[in-house]
C-alpha cells in the first residue's frame, strides 16, 4: 500500500476495461481500491468528481463527515455493528465534501472504495478549513461565536 495525500494508505485493485471520453480524455467507467486508516490518522476533508462507495471489511469502523450539496453536514458510521447505527456501505455523491476518522483512535479500519467513473487526481482536491467554514456558516460570522478559541492559520 502507498500513502494517500488525504491521509491513510491505499492500493489500486480494479480498473474497468470499458472507458469513455471525458473532457477529451479516456476515463475508465469504474475503479476500486483497498483503503486503510490506521490509528488516529484521518482522511482529511476532500472532494472528488465521481460517485464513491465505501465498503467496510474489518477493524473498528469509521465515522464519515459529509457536507451535502445543500450545505447540510451529515455523519455516517461505517462498520458491522448494525444495531449501533453502523452500516456496511456508505455512498458519497460526486461533488460532496467529506472526511473520515476511525471510531477508535488506537485501532484501524480496512475498507474498499469503488468509484464511478474511475477516480483520478485531476478530479480530486483537499478542502481547506476556511472553505469548509464558509460552506457551513456562509458569511454569518457564526463560526466566531460558536468557537471558544480562534486560531489564525491563514
Amino acid at each position: 500500500m502507498e500513502g494517500h495525500p488525504e491521509g491513510g494508505w491505499f492500493s489500486e485493485v480494479y480498473t474497468a476495461p470499458v472507458s469513455f471520453t471525458d473532457a477529451g480524455e479516456q476515463r475508465a467507467l469504474a475503479g476500486s481500491i483497498y483503503y486503510l486508516l490506521d490509528g488516529p490518522a484521518i482522511s482529511a476533508f476532500h472532494q472528488i468528481d465521481c460517485e464513491e462507495l465505501w465498503y467496510y471489511h474489518e477493524g473498528t469502523g469509521m465515522r464519515l463527515y459529509v457536507l451535502k450539496q445543500d450545505g447540510t453536514m451529515v455523519q455516517y458510521l461505517l462498520g458491522k455493528q448494525l444495531s449501533q447505527g453502523e452500516r456496511p456501505m456508505v455512498r458519497i455523491r460526486a461533488g460532496e465534501i467529506f472526511a473520515a476518522e476511525n471510531l477508535e483512535q488506537d485501532s484501524y479500519t480496512l475498507i474498499s472504495c469503488a468509484t464511478a467513473p474511475k477516480f483520478r487526481y485531476e478530479g480530486w482536491r483537499l478542502v481547506q478549513l476556511e472553505e469548509l467554514l464558509s460552506a457551513l456558516f456562509g458569511n454569518t460570522g457564526m463560526e466566531k461565536v460558536l468557537c471558544r478559541k480562534r486560531i489564525n492559520i491563514f
